[in-house]
């Protein structure tokens, strides 16, 4: 092998080493955030109190599950899923969990409409 043929297999060895180290740190910091893809039932009275499946990624190790800003009590019934109940509320809000990697984004499908008695009466007709 030349010497210039063996400056490029260094260069090369180099370059490749200096990938495998970054690849390494990134994947040593990279951490997953929760994903909350679908909630049911989506819907529930003003008082609070409905039982809420969350369904999601990353979910365990949940540490805080909010809808809007009100803080639900729950428990993480496996990675996917977490059984929650609706605190009082007003509106619409996003249903969002956190862990120690980071609080869920919020999406059209981590949506809870908190509803008066009287349209809670007119679903059940």
């Amino acid at each position: 092998m030349t010497r210039r043929g063996f400056a490029q297999v260094l260069a090369a060895l180099a370059v490749l080493s200096t990938l495998v180290l970054v690849g390494q740190a990134a994947t040593a910091t990279t951490s997953v955030t929760p994903v909350v893809f679908h909630i049911s039932p989506n819907q529930g009275p003003t008082t609070g109190g409905t039982s809420v499946k969350i369904f999601g990624f990353n979910l365990d190790g949940a540490t805080k599950v909010d809808f809007g800003s009100s803080a639900a009590t729950f428990s993480v019934t496996s990675n996917n899923e977490i059984q929650a109940t609706s605190p009082a509320g007003t509106g619409t809000v996003s249903v969002t969990v956190t862990t120690p990697n980071g609080t869920s984004a919020t999406n059209n499908r981590d949506q809870f409409t908190y509803e008066s008695s009287s349209a809670q009466r007119h679903h059940r007709r």
